[in-house]
């Protein structure tokens, strides 16, 4: 069947046809894309647009003022996404021991799960309070893995400050979702926009157009490549299962 998509380009609403074998096949088109899209978004904020219209100099030099006190508060603040995560997990941990009967073979073992997933969430907040890497052992090699990786992003995100990048915060908050078969790609901080298209912000500042989100040509022509090639894909696998005779049945 052919899909038309619309698709806003520059206020301009756009049609695209695209042939798809049926409106299911929207959210698996859609995640290919987003894993295609996702590096080129980042690779605009790294390369700052290119072209993008430098800080103000007093921008800058608040920035400069600031900078010791922001990146001490990135690296007091790097494990708590983590701690949440753990404690999230011990969470799923503990419910489901809560729903475990007394007789089922499960109780041990998951009795078992909560125990170290209690270890794991008293390590984390002792090594959040103390600093210092984990205790070393089997038990808190992957725990020790995840609180290098995440102290690792917080020495980026002040790395990228130091150089004086644009627009960072907005870089990490760039999500995509997929609901009722409709692709949304939006940044999680509501004055993005501004930054996007331009204009003027609160208090009468005028923010200069630094383009990060935009349909492309090559963007349009990429979701085209990435649908055409799952329908192919999908072509192929129910050849594959189907015999010739069904398959001729099924193509008429």
């Amino acid at each position: 069947m052919d899909l038309t998509l619309q698709y806003n380009d520059g206020g301009v609403e756009n049609a695209l046809d695209v042939a798809i074998l049926s409106l299911a096949d929207l959210t698996p088109i859609f995640e290919r894309f987003m894993a295609w899209l996702r590096p080129e978004i980042n690779k605009v904020f790294e390369q700052q647009g290119p072209g993008w219209a430098p800080l103000a100099k007093a921008t800058q030099s608040e920035r400069k003022r600031t900078l010791p006190a922001r990146a001490e508060s990135i690296r007091s603040k790097a494990l708590y996404k983590l701690e949440r995560s753990v404690k999230r997990t011990l969470g799923r941990a503990q419910d489901r021991l809560a729903k475990t009967g007394g007789t089922s073979k499960l109780l041990e073992r998951r009795r078992r799960t909560v125990a170290k997933q209690e270890r794991q969430t008293a390590e984390i907040a002792r090594v959040i309070r103390e600093g210092g890497t984990t205790q070393s052992g089997r038990e808190f090699k992957t725990l020790g893995a995840r609180v290098e990786k995440y102290r690792g992003r917080a020495e980026d995100k002040i790395a990228a400050l130091e150089r004086g990048e644009l627009l960072g915060r907005i870089a990490r908050s760039i999500r995509a979702k997929i609901e009722n078969k409709v692709l949304t790609i939006e940044s999680a901080i509501d004055w993005a926009g501004i930054h996007n298209d331009g204009g003027v912000a609160g208090k009468g500042a005028r923010i200069p157009e630094r383009k990060f989100l935009e349909w492309t040509p090559e963007r349009i022509a990429k979701f085209v490549e990435i649908a055409q090639q799952y329908v192919i894909e999908k072509l192929d696998k129910a050849r594959a299962k189907a015999s010739p005779n069904e398959w001729v049945e099924r193509a008429t």
